[in-house]
């Protein structure tokens, strides 16, 4: 059992890190919609999305948590409904990729449920690490690999991963 002072800490460790992560999101040269906006577009039924980036043919849904707990199923399924509902929204987008961003790895019945609806169009990443730094930098390369980073005139990235992962952990 958590004392109240253990559960303030990891309420407050675990909206730093989203913190973090929208932070690097908002870096990219796409809008980004958090979790207010996503309800307030889509409907209350679509907060199981913490942040989305509309590139010009591709929706990337995230959703971050960092908990002590792994990531069960039943959030999976309210992350996926919330996707899935989103793309009978979206006609003019023709891929659809959910990141799933975490401290503890999914079991095996969420990778077993992210694995059964992908498809084509649809694929789903999971990012997890139980350090911080790591995830980070982890979804920073993600973020570069996909182009959805900011780059220089040349192509070249903006800002070095470790650098950028040392300015937002400080």
């Amino acid at each position: 059992m958590f004392t109240c002072s253990q559960q303030s800490l990891a309420i407050r460790k675990g909206i730093g890190f989203e913190n973090n992560v929208r932070y690097i999101l908002k870096l990219s040269k796409y809008t980004v919609l958090d979790e207010k906006d996503i309800v307030s577009y889509y409907g209350s039924h679509c907060y199981g999305i913490d942040h989305i980036i509309k590139t010009h043919d591709t929706i990337y849904f995230f959703q971050d948590k960092w908990t002590n707990s792994k990531i069960t199923l039943p959030q999976i399924n309210h992350f996926s409904s919330a996707i899935k509902f989103i793309i009978t929204q979206e006609h003019t987008f023709n891929k659809f990729i959910g990141i799933y961003i975490s401290k503890n790895e999914l079991t095996s019945r969420s990778k077993n449920a992210l694995s059964a609806l992908t498809t084509n169009d649809i694929y789903f990443e999971t990012i997890s690490s139980e350090d911080e730094k790591y995830v980070i930098k982890l979804l920073i390369d993600f973020l570069y690999t996909k182009y959805i980073f900011l780059f220089e005139e040349d192509g070249s990235c903006f800002m070095n991963c470790d650098e950028l992962v040392t300015e937002i952990m400080w």
